[in-house]
């Protein structure tokens, strides 16, 4: 591999060095109530950058530090384009120690996937979350949930 390689302006080396200030902004945000099997959302979202993303939900009313907070419900996550699936994978028997808020937002992470260097950075995908199965009484004990993706640090 010649420096070239390594200097490409999505390179894990070069994100490394001089992250850009949006390297970790979540890319889509969907509310999707897990009450009720069926119900799904979508949206638009664009990878800015290779490398790994996580997948998470927000939590409405976050419990104690410590806490473990736990959901029995199954989401699928669907990211594709008219020519390419990038994922299709189901989240399921969520548990999590709570292990305080951030920043703005309290969540649980549910899993991750890699965005590889052969898909376009750039490249507008849908992004949908469904209910596979149901958890009606998570909402009621931690209200609504809205399900992310973000960019995870790859160190």
């Amino acid at each position: 591999m010649t420096a070239l390689y390594w200097l490409r302006p999505h390179s894990l080396f070069l994100l490394t060095l001089v992250p850009p200030s949006n390297l970790y902004d979540p890319l889509i945000e969907q509310s999707v109530s897990i009450e009720r099997n069926g119900d799904f959302q979508s949206g638009q979202l664009t990878h800015l950058y290779v490398g790994t993303y996580l997948v998470g939900v927000y939590i409405e009313k976050p419990p104690a530090y410590g806490e473990h907070v736990r959901s029995n419900a199954v989401v699928r996550l669907s990211i594709a384009d008219k020519n390419t699936l990038l994922l299709n994978k189901e989240f399921s028997s969520w548990v999590s120690r709570f292990g305080g808020p951030g920043e703005e937002q309290s969540g649980i992470i549910l899993g991750y996937y890699k965005v590889p260097d052969n898909v376009s950075v750039g490249r507008a995908f849908s992004a949908t979350f469904s209910v596979v199965s149901p958890d009606p009484l998570f909402e009621k004990k931690y209200g609504k949930v809205k399900f992310f993706i973000q960019r995870k640090s790859d160190q």
